[in-house]
């Protein structure tokens, strides 16, 4: 079961990655916070979001789909020829984002907003050097090698931030050099997952049977799009939610309390994203392996399960973390922000329990991706969306930082009841042969 003698060495792995992380990540929000001013630090969270959109569109469906078929590509013999598609597909994404930003880019140009040209050029450049690190770390996943995985997600959590701020020191305090520092932190951890991928690329592809080249390409590309269309679908409305925040804030002219909020967010509401991604990091591959195809109904029910016991784990870290921000929410914010950003201190309580709601969402969707159900994440996922952003336009335009942090908790509980709701046929389907089987 999960806690053999092998699981239990990649969660203190995938632990002790994340962990290094997070504690890198609160660090460099020190870092950040002592030189960027609010309005800075607001526009750095903007330029986030257009890197966020990227990811989420462009190379989050690709991911999945590598991490979830990695086993079943080994077992059937088609690692080669599926990794070629993978690549082939995220390149002529890229290009696709090249020519969207080429657009934006003009349009700016032609209202005079020179400095946002800046930051989407970087934002994008950005995202090309991290779609592909996600793409070595879901491989790394996919086998297990979780060592590596927690080498690297501990060297991004340290170093993307400690660039940021070596590179604002030498060429000036600014959002766009901030950036630069991301970038340059990101293709130092790139060359380092290039040597590890060129280390087991071998022993991934020695099960690869020649047969059926052009046949299996094909296949595998529309079992990709099948299996990835909906997060394309879905992830552009997750990003307009996960936007809106800030954006709501920005149009309803607050622009102070833009970095506040934004401050605030990443230490109280990213951290718990951070904790949830531990879980299915961890968790993932495992139930995945377990899953197989999910063509067998005992191997399913085992793997939905195992998911439950997470997302229940995750929702008792949940209400620890609430109780310990209460507690300690002045010390917090005054040991890793600047002064300017204490005012705040009051809303991490319920800004850490709206991101906790949103992570057990999060750690109970691994059940329709292992059941490979990922239409069923449309509505739920959409729906709910739909409704934060509304909830945050209303909360930043007559309560301001406090309207959208209450916006959060409501999202959250919606988010996780409905992702609860949609997985309860896939719960049937695999429970019932279980039983009579």
């Amino acid at each position: 079961m999960l806690w053999h003698g092998k699981i239990r060495r990649e969660l203190f792995w995938v632990t002790t990655g994340q962990v290094c992380s997070i504690v890198g990540y609160v660090f460099g929000i020190r870092l950040l916070t002592h030189l960027l001013s609010p309005m800075a630090y607001g526009e750095l969270a903007l330029a986030m979001t257009l890197v966020s959109f990227a990811q989420q569109i462009f190379v989050g469906p690709l991911s999945i789909s590598l991490l979830r078929f990695f086993s079943a590509t080994r077992e059937q013999g088609d690692f080669s020829i599926f990794l070629k598609v993978v690549f082939d597909l995220l390149i002529t994404q890229l290009k696709h984002l090249t020519v969207i930003t080429i657009a934006v880019c003009c349009v700016l140009l032609w209202f005079g907003k020179t400095y946002w040209v800046s930051l989407c050029i970087v934002s994008v450049v950005f995202t090309f050097v991290s779609g592909f690190n996600s793409l070595y770390s879901a491989m790394q996943s996919g086998a297990r090698n979780r060592v590596i995985v927690a080498w690297h997600d501990s060297l991004d959590g340290w170093l993307r931030f400690s660039m940021a701020w070596l590179v604002m020191r030498f060429m000036g305090v600014s959002s766009v050099n901030a950036l630069l520092g991301f970038i340059c932190a990101s293709s130092m951890i790139l060359v380092s997952q290039h040597l590890f991928f060129r280390r087991h690329i071998r022993e991934w592809t020695s099960t690869d049977l020649p047969l059926r080249k052009n046949q299996n390409e094909r296949e595998w590309r529309d079992k990709l799009w099948d299996y990835g269309r909906p997060f394309a679908i879905w992830a552009v409305f997750a990003w307009a939610y996960t936007a809106s925040d800030r954006w709501a804030l920005q149009l309803a002219g607050k622009s102070f309390d833009l970095g506040l909020y934004a401050a605030l967010y990443q230490l109280s509401y990213v951290p718990m994203t951070m904790i949830s991604m531990l879980m299915t990091q961890w968790i993932a591959p495992v139930v995945f392996d377990m899953a197989g195809d999910a063509t067998d109904s005992r191997r399913l029910h085992k793997s939905i399960w195992s998911v439950f016991r997470a997302a229940a784990l995750m929702l008792m870290v949940t209400m620890v973390a609430v109780i310990i921000a209460a507690i300690f929410r002045n010390p917090i914010l005054q040991a890793f922000t600047g002064p300017s950003y204490w005012a705040v201190a009051g809303l991490m309580p319920w800004m850490v329990l709206a991101g906790g709601l949103f992570a057990v969402g999060q750690v109970l969707a691994t059940t329709l991706l292992s059941a490979n159900e990922t239409r069923a994440l449309i509505f739920p996922k959409v729906s709910t969306a739909l409704l934060g952003v509304l909830l945050n336009f209303i909360g930043a335009k007559y309560w301001g930082i406090e309207g959208v942090v209450a916006a959060g908790v409501i999202f959250g509980v919606c988010y996780c009841v409905s992702v609860g709701v949609a997985c309860v046929p896939s719960v049937r389907r695999a429970r019932q042969p279980a039983m009579t089987g």
